[in-house]
């Protein structure tokens, strides 16, 4: 191998050549002279990148020089190599990057390195280094050892995780989800201890909205060893806003137990306001199986609010499969002559939430056949009569599919219409916000969480007013907000949130956004028609 004491003296080309001739043969002799050349580059950009890259390979390929070079003289030295000692897991150098770490109290950025370096490595014996650092002001350091803690299972360290959790709740720091407490909560679920499930339980409704939906989605992540937190906080708590993540949580979980949880709090009166049952039913058309089935079957004649019986609609509509929706079907239609209002209220939730199974099934029904046609040629807006059109084309209901597509407005009305973008996890609710477009002449375009509507508006659509959720996956009201008010020439764009959210806090943080006004469901289509009014000035 050629010497590199020269290698300062060479020209760009004969240093490349070397270096090249140097990795290939993977030879250890050149580290310490590659080591110097490190620590004192030849200025050369080209030369001094590959000369780190040649260094990088050399070291992962012996960790025993690799260990050495953690009391390199050089700290720039000790912290490449710091680095490739977590990069390489290598348990031996925990010790001496802990004292390095402790070296580097005050470089943040060299410290920084270790943290990462010793958290790679997940040696339980930094646990105690991990927990010093904790006060550290700079909040990279603190969401490693957060991390870092969760990870290695501290469970003395639960106390300080909650701390910081609550902290984010003060009025003064609500607004925004702190990096260290988004940290911190994974950390809680990293360490899946009761204690730590029963704290994470008890936060379901953070006065956050970002921790709130981490928080959300960490418990359904933990399926059946989240249920009875899920269930014992459901059994005591008065807060309605509990109550409804609590329903989100058990329907998105999705297993027989929890489908009798929640059966249990609706039969029980736990879920007891039009909101709670709204969740309640939600939670159960998402969670497959007979009983589920049965319960919101029962449900369609219990119900006689239109937003309810709109979700019991869309939920069974859901589970159901053919044979399920032509049973469905025939009760509707045994009850006619006995309770024709009822029938009418069903088939309209039927309309309303676009729920094609049954829809199908009762058009081919001799008594409630015409009128849930009738219903949906006068009251589904455009894209949900396209979508019950084709429900009946594949039962060979063809003339009706036409005729039912011919229905409603022409497309020259229809561009004229006012464009509002309705942002909102819930299926029932999209379904309602599409309705209300023929009800008060709006062209509604739905979005499932906050990040398709972002989507939606980044890609060029324009919009004349967003009616938003507060609580959704992905991305929650509060953060679509902020991101869409971010963006040119959307500042006075009108943004209405609509949130079972009532407490003042929620309200001041909705504002802070740039929300302009708000919502409290459940509310009529006629409700929302005014409250847009309202804020069109009209």
């Amino acid at each position: 191998m050629s010497s590199l004491d020269d290698f300062r003296n060479l020209d760009f080309m004969e240093q490349i050549a070397l270096l090249e001739e140097i990795q290939a043969k993977a030879d250890g002799a050149a580290i310490a002279q590659l080591s110097d050349l490190f620590v004192t580059p030849v200025g050369d950009r080209a030369v001094d990148t590959m000369l780190r890259k040649v260094l990088r390979e050399l070291l992962l390929r012996h960790p025993a020089v690799l260990l050495n070079g953690l009391a390199a003289q050089s700290r720039d030295l000790a912290r490449f190599c710091a680095v490739l000692a977590g990069e390489a897991r290598l348990a031996e150098a925990t010790a001496p990057l802990m004292e390095l770490a402790r070296t580097w109290r005050e470089d943040q950025e060299a410290l920084h390195d270790c943290l990462i370096a010793l958290g790679r490595i997940g040696d339980p014996a930094a646990v105690p280094l991990f927990r010093e650092c904790l006060d550290q002001e700079d909040d990279f350091i603190v969401c490693a050892c957060i991390t870092n803690l969760g990870v290695l299972g501290d469970q003395a360290c639960q106390a300080h995780l909650e701390a910081v959790v609550d902290a984010n709740e003060a009025p003064e720091s609500s607004v925004e989800c702190l990096a260290t407490t988004w940290a911190a909560i994974d950390a809680l679920f990293a360490l899946g201890t009761d204690p730590a499930l029963t704290y994470l339980t008890s936060k379901i409704h953070h006065g956050n909205p970002t921790a709130r939906r981490l928080i959300l989605q960490g418990l359904v992540g933990k399926a059946e060893q989240a249920l009875p937190f899920l269930r014992a906080l459901l059994g005591r708590t008065e807060d309605t806003d509990e109550k409804i993540l609590l329903a989100n949580a058990l329907g998105f979980i999705g297993s027989r137990q929890s489908a009798n949880d929640v059966i249990d709090a609706l039969e029980s009166g736990r879920l007891g306001t039009v909101n709670e049952r709204f969740a309640g039913y939600e939670a159960l058309g998402r969670i497959p199986g007979m009983k589920s089935i049965v319960f919101l079957q029962s449900a369609l004649w219990k119900e006689t609010d239109s937003l309810l019986l709109l979700a019991i609609a869309r939920g069974l509509d859901a589970l159901s499969v053919e044979v399920v929706a032509e049973g469905a079907a025939r009760e509707v239609e045994a009850r006619l002559d006995e309770s024709p209002e009822a029938v009418r209220a069903v088939l309209k939730a039927v309309v309303a939430s676009g729920a094609g199974n049954l829809f199908s099934a009762l058009a081919g029904l001799p008594g409630c056949g015409p009128l849930v046609l009738e219903t949906a040629a006068v009251e589904a807006e455009a894209k949900t009569r396209g979508a019950l059109a084709e429900r009946l084309e594949e039962r060979g209901m063809v003339q009706e599919a036409e005729t039912l597509r011919q229905a409603g407005v022409t497309d020259e009305e229809s561009w004229q219409r006012k464009r509002m973008l309705a942002v909102d996890d819930s299926e029932a609710m999209r379904s309602f916000y599409a309705q209300f477009g023929s009800f008060a002449g709006y062209d509604v375009q739905t979005a499932e969480n906050g990040r398709v509507a972002l989507d939606m508006v980044e890609s060029g659509e324009g919009f004349d007013l967003v009616v938003v959720d507060m609580n959704m996956p992905v991305m929650d009201g509060i953060e679509l907000t902020t991101r869409l008010r971010a963006m040119p020439g959307l500042a006075s764009l009108p943004i209405l949130m609509a949130s079972t959210e009532s407490s003042k806090s929620q309200a001041r943080i909705a504002k802070t956004a740039g929300v302009n006004s708000f919502i409290v469901k459940p509310f009529t289509q006629e409700q929302l028609r005014e409250k847009i009014l309202k804020l069109f000035g009209d």
